[in-house]
């Protein structure tokens, strides 16, 4: 984890801020994986640095979870870490990912702006195509969406999260997440509140 974080961090010390704001402005920062394809609903994902790789926490409850997170999970991600631990070059993806997260670390009011263009932008190609859609906007992070999810109550997010004093929303359902740290009376708990 240590060898990647320092690959991730020495990456992002050369970008620059303009030109990956050029590049998401053409592509946009939501995108569909192979899992939010499936189904006859249309699922997008905001694929952001795991954990502390970019230098900022963006999952403030991680544990041992940040070792195998998602971003590095499958076949594909596994050769990924692998190759990043033997320190070879960072793949495609993960550099994406990077310079997706620097924009939001460096630029937040640009970023969200851009979002909220990209979720209308997609919401609205569901409405032409008759399908609902769905929004996760912390595929690989946990970072707390209530406040921007608020000011887009006609859009339907969901998320995981480790964070369990955050609260779901009439449109930001949040399924809680448990970790090697959780005793089994706050899993209870939890379950028995019906979150």
């Amino acid at each position: 984890f240590n060898a990647i974080k320092k690959q991730v961090k020495s990456y992002m010390t050369d970008l620059d801020l303009a030109e990956c704001k050029k590049e998401f402005l053409k592509k946009g920062l939501l995108k569909q994986n192979s899992k939010t394809k499936k189904g006859e609903n249309l699922n997008y994902g905001l694929e952001l640095l795991p954990s502390v790789l970019s230098g900022k926490n963006l999952c403030p409850s991680a544990g041992e979870c940040k070792l195998t997170c998602l971003a590095f999970s499958g076949p594909q991600g596994q050769i990924f870490g692998k190759a990043m631990v033997k320190g070879e070059m960072i793949p495609s993806q993960i550099k994406l990912l990077a310079r997706r997260t620097f924009v939001y670390l460096n630029d937040r009011e640009w970023f969200l702006k851009l979002l909220k263009v990209d979720l209308h932008n997609k919401q609205n190609i569901g409405e032409l195509m008759g399908v609902e859609v769905y929004f996760r906007l912390n595929v690989f992070s946990d970072i707390d969406w209530r406040d921007f999810t608020n000011e887009l109550k006609n859009i339907s997010f969901y998320d995981y999260t480790k964070v369990w004093d955050r609260v779901s929303t009439d449109n930001y359902h949040l399924t809680f997440s448990a970790s090697e740290t959780t005793d089994k009376f706050s899993i209870f708990e939890k379950v028995t509140q019906g979150e």
